[in-house]
């Protein structure tokens, strides 16, 4: 089986999180979703299934370990997603949901630590830019300490990589005039 490409688990995604709209729009779960939810955690628990479960979470997790820099806001996207499609999607009551709670449990409390263990350094998501649909329950969203980092601050975190490559190149120029 091919992995799914990132547009695709992109996709997924927001399909999970407009079917998470549309159950917080009803008042009560629509009829047929108990069927779905038995019917996911059957073709979810299968062995390729869980593998590329658990690479997405572990995906999350390397997210998660650069949030004090660019990684932060694709890291609450993914646990957001991770933690719906555990929610939503997952018949408990089914025999092959062991197997994903053990998927989940290997990965979900290391995600969450590593937000937590970083905290006061990760740039927090500007207001405008924070998604209109999370639940309050994603409290690392709002894991970030420091809401009054500066702009400038926050941009130098996030774009790390640029003002590296700058840095490199301003005192490879620097060494360049030296030698000659």
């Amino acid at each position: 089986m091919e992995r799914a490409h990132v547009s695709e688990a992109s996709a997924l995604v927001n399909q999970i999180i407009e079917l998470h709209q549309l159950l917080s729009k009803e008042g009560e779960p629509p009829k047929g979703i108990k069927d779905f939810q038995t019917r996911f955690t059957e073709l979810i628990a299968h062995e390729c299934c869980l593998a590329e479960l658990s690479i997405y979470l572990f995906d999350c997790l390397c997210y998660a370990q650069q949030s004090p820099y660019d990684g932060f806001e694709q890291a609450c996207w993914m646990r957001s997603a991770a933690q719906l499609l555990y929610d939503i999607c997952i018949d408990w009551d089914h025999p092959d949901s062991t197997a994903v709670r053990e998927v989940y449990e290997e990965h979900i409390e290391e995600i969450d630590e590593t937000f937590r263990n970083f905290a006061w350094e990760i740039p927090p998501i500007l207001e405008e830019d924070f998604p209109d649909w999370v639940p309050e329950s994603h409290w690392w969203w709002n894991v970030p300490i420091r809401k009054d980092m500066s702009p400038e601050e926050r941009d130098r975190r996030i774009n790390f990589a640029f003002y590296d490559a700058m840095g490199f190149l301003e005192e490879k120029k620097k060494r360049d005039k030296k030698d000659e």
